[in-house]
């Protein structure tokens, strides 16, 4: 059996004719049932038969202009469409140019260190070659020497080995200084 909201709904549609063979029979099989909703029915279609159903002509100025609006709606939506289709190769442009510009930023700063640092290691061996630094190289200053990318330098190696007087290295090149200067 029908339950009665099921049926307010279909009562509007069936006025207005568009409720299937099939629903009409159910419809009318709860109405002959529930007074309710045959009261509300009853209703309904004093209200519809009241209101006169006036046909309007529209007038061929605006036949014409509904058209065109139509077109042109569909024409702008056509463009909007055109657009968001190279939505992505415009993203993926970007990116590139993007990723372009960092990574040619980073191999400048990367070249830019890499001078630098063979500048600095021209000057520690400098240094090393005039004696300077022999002295007061330890394991620590030659790793810190080779973090910066100057790396173990043999000769300050060499240098500080001829001023040992115990076993040490750097650490670094591999070799040990032995008690007479020479290194292994």
């Amino acid at each position: 059996m029908m339950k009665c909201e099921k049926a307010q709904r279909m009562i509007s549609a069936y006025i207005d004719s568009e409720l299937l063979e099939k629903d009409i029979a159910d419809l009318w099989a709860h109405m002959d049932s529930c007074q309710l909703c045959m009261t509300d029915y009853k209703g309904l279609k004093k209200i519809q038969e009241a209101i006169p159903a006036e046909e309007v002509n529209p007038s061929s100025y605006f036949k014409m202009n509904f058209w065109k609006r139509v077109e042109k709606e569909k024409e702008r939506a056509n463009i909007f469409y055109r657009k968001l289709i190279f939505l992505p190769a415009y993203a993926a442009a970007g990116l590139v140019l993007m990723i372009t510009f960092f990574s040619s930023t980073l191999l400048y700063a990367y070249k830019s260190t890499i001078k630098d640092s063979s500048v600095h290691k021209e000057i520690v061996m400098a240094y090393v070659e005039e004696g300077v630094l022999t002295a007061s190289l330890t394991p620590m200053s030659c790793a810190r020497l080779f973090e910066r990318g100057i790396g173990c330098i043999e000769k300050a190696c060499a240098k500080k080995c001829e001023n040992q007087t115990k076993e040490m290295g750097c650490g670094q090149c591999g070799k040990k200084c032995l008690k007479d200067g020479r290194r292994e």
